[in-house]
């Protein structure tokens, strides 16, 4: 069972590394975090012979791993040094007539180099995003575990993700998903814990471990045909301080209607639950615990509280109920936002489209353990496994 540190870039965050059975392991290189555009948190892994450190941003719905490489056109800025292939003597770039480069086109389109690598590249509104070499190198965990041939895009043009060098993809659509890759030393299976503060510790986990207990609840993976690389399960029911929604199951879609995610801040909603979820909500901080509302925190967050000389903030505990009847009972700091003394919003929010899927969040996600076990099929949740 392996750990890694998980830090969050929207804070100073410095995380250690442990084994699960809570002893202190290697010390990695501790790296800050800021504020993040793109995602909530980041890890750090070294790559090549001789290996670079270098920082990534977790993300549970794409498959391709890919970081700034040399010679880039230009270079952002990034934690430590830029990636350079002809420093590692175990790189080497993947041709384009091989299957790996076609298992690259469910994620970005692909060219041929005039000597046959394959070249990924992606854009949006034909504006280009990310373009680099199809490769493997030899990647290497904490704890010095180690893989030979790993699949990865190096970019020589990529969009500046904060202070990152890239992404450590952890979807569940194909062969080249750090999770698919390394399948035979971890089963298929990873977990993390986000934590909730600048000041505590949080992890990124692989393989099988102590959360196999009964104190993690599982609900079945659900695989959803237009999105297979994301994890989908099934929102049944929400509750505010104990008192269950009216909220018809036809609201909240077809099988597979709520994406667990390692992006998004905030649980986004079909209209209809968040409605319903807000109102409920709303009616129980006046009522029984004798808030006032307060404005909208700049058109996002749009059911807030004045907290003016409440020293402590209470809340109705929400819950969610999954299928297979697990049950997700959420503290304050993840269903209230203090945007300063004066003022606290919850922290769900709308989706625009009725017909989209619902989104679970990461700051719903805190404190957890979340379990993603893709060979079983299954995602668990274990409480207060960080702070």
């Amino acid at each position: 069972m392996l750990k890694i540190n998980v830090e969050s870039s929207r804070s100073k965050r410095v995380v250690q590394v442990f084994h699960r059975d809570g002893q202190c392991g290697e010390a990695q290189h501790h790296i800050p975090g800021r504020s993040g555009n793109f995602g909530e948190f980041m890890v750090t892994i070294g790559l090549g012979t001789p290996e670079t450190k270098v920082t990534l941003y977790i993300n549970t719905h794409s498959d391709l791993s890919f970081l700034q490489c040399q010679p880039c056109q230009p270079c952002h800025p990034q934690y430590g040094s830029v990636f350079n292939p002809k420093k590692s003597t175990s790189y080497s770039t993947i041709p384009y007539n091989s299957p790996q480069c076609s298992m690259v086109k469910t994620e970005f389109p692909t060219i041929s180099s005039p000597t046959g690598t394959c070249i990924y590249n992606g854009s949006y509104n034909n504006t280009i995003y990310n373009m680099g070499y199809l490769s493997k190198d030899k990647l290497t965990t904490a704890h010095r575990q180690s893989f030979a041939d790993f699949i990865f895009g190096c970019s020589q043009f990529v969009d500046e993700y904060d202070l990152a060098a890239g992404v450590l993809s952890l979807g569940r659509g194909n062969n080249i998903s750090f999770v698919h890759q390394t399948a035979t030393k971890y089963d298929g299976r990873f977990s993390y814990c986000l934590p909730t503060t600048g000041s505590s510790n949080g992890f990124l986990a692989f393989g099988k471990d102590s959360a196999d207990d009964n104190l993690t609840k599982f609900t079945p993976l659900v695989t959803n045909t237009d999105y297979p690389i994301k994890y989908f399960v099934d929102i049944i029911s929400i509750a505010v301080g104990g008192r269950t929604l009216n909220i018809c199951p036809s609201v909240f879609g077809k099988p597979g209607n709520t994406q667990i995610d390692s992006i998004a801040r905030y649980t986004s909603l079909q209209p209809k639950a968040y409605k319903a979820l807000s109102l409920e909500f709303k009616r129980q901080m006046i009522k029984n615990y004798g808030y006032k509302k307060a404005p909208a925190f700049h058109g996002i967050l749009d059911t807030c509280f004045l907290t003016t000389g409440h020293d402590n903030i209470t809340a109705p505990t929400v819950s969610f109920t999954f299928s297979g009847n697990v049950e997700v009972h959420l503290q304050v700091s993840q269903t209230l936002y203090a945007i300063n003394s004066d003022q606290s919003c919850l922290t769900f929010v709308a989706n625009t489209d009725p017909t989209d899927y619902a989104i679970f969040g990461t700051t719903q996600q805190r404190t957890f353990e979340v379990v993603f076990d893709v060979g079983r099929e299954k995602l668990g949740f274990r409480p207060n496994s960080c702070t």
